[in-house]
């Protein structure tokens, strides 16, 4: 890492583990639907073995830990948006349960060596998240439409896409978790981290420029199946946020392939600051000055590895 004073340990957290610090930072479970279900009894023991083992760690060098827990403690929400104090909807036996009710036992015993230990935890529920370097099989609802997206597929939406999400920038998760972890003495929490507006699935795919009317209903599949296709063209702010999302793999065609200052260009105008793909976020404070239409149609994007 170029940094003396980092360390990289590969360890596996359903074991217990034996070092010296001062903050612990507990994230280690997958968190996509295809990842976690894979292995559902590996996931369980992540959640429930690895918080027992950090807060074991954190106990013995009297550490401060943050347990990076989550939405789906909600489970099946009933109120929009979900407060701290909401005890949700679960369901401790479907297939999503292992990741649900692993995070759920987690904070439980986060709170259970607080009370008897005393030892000194955070923890926070973190919302749905974006930003660059997501895996393009992440199996979630943004990656799913920028891929498809990319690709000229259709963007496919499960049920009547009425279900809400909100999504919080990566930049911003990182934020609100330095900041939870060096909050007072005393205050625990748990904090909702997460953008606090909510919208549809279909509001979503709709941040994604529609085709002409036409080729739109030309392209509008009716199934008898619970989900629904339709055809999407890339808007601008789009396309902006799937260049963040592939940047190491742009590729040009046309006359601009030839052009190694033109790509430099674009690679810099996408990793400048000013670039945050907010096309999520409603706040105009974190609109980007610069739009993608600089890149013309002559910027394709893959995401084939």
């Amino acid at each position: 890492m170029g940094n003396p004073y980092f360390e990289f340990i590969r360890h596996d957290v359903t074991e217990p583990i034996y070092v010296e610090v001062d903050q612990i930072y507990n994230l280690a479970c997958p968190a996509s639907p295809i990842h976690y279900q894979y292995d559902p009894i590996k996931t369980g023991k992540t959640s429930v073995l690895g918080a027992l083992h950090t807060l074991g760690l954190a106990k013995r060098v009297h550490a401060r830990i943050l347990q990076a827990s989550t939405s789906e403690v909600y489970g099946d929400p009933e109120i929009h948006p979900q407060p701290e104090s909401y005890r949700g909807c679960v369901n401790p036996i479907g297939i999503r349960s292992c990741y649900d009710e692993g995070k759920r036992m987690a904070e439980t015993l986060f709170f259970d060596y607080h009370r008897q230990h005393q030892v000194d935890i955070k923890v926070i529920r973190i919302f749905n998240t974006y930003g660059p370097r997501m895996n393009t099989h992440d199996g979630r609802v943004v990656s799913n439409f920028i891929v498809q997206a990319l690709k000229n597929e259709n963007i496919t939406i499960y049920g009547s896409g009425e279900q809400t999400r909100s999504f919080c920038y990566v930049d911003d998760l990182i934020e609100g978790m330095i900041r939870m972890m060096n909050s007072r003495d005393g205050f625990t929490g748990p904090v909702n981290i997460g953008n606090p507006g909510e919208f549809t699935m279909l509001e979503l795919a709709q941040n994604f420029e529609a085709a002409p009317p036409a080729q739109q209903a030309a392209a509008l599949k009716n199934t008898q199946s619970p989900v629904s296709c339709f055809t999407v063209w890339l808007s601008n702010v789009a396309r902006m946020l799937c260049s963040l999302f592939v940047i190491e793999k742009l590729y040009l065609s046309g006359p601009a392939a030839a052009s190694p200052a033109f790509m430099r260009g674009v690679v810099q105008k996408l990793k400048s600051p000013e670039m945050r793909p907010v096309v999520l976020n409603p706040d105009p404070v974190h609109t980007p000055a610069f739009m993608a239409t600089d890149l013309r149609q002559s910027l394709l994007c893959s995401t084939d590895a």
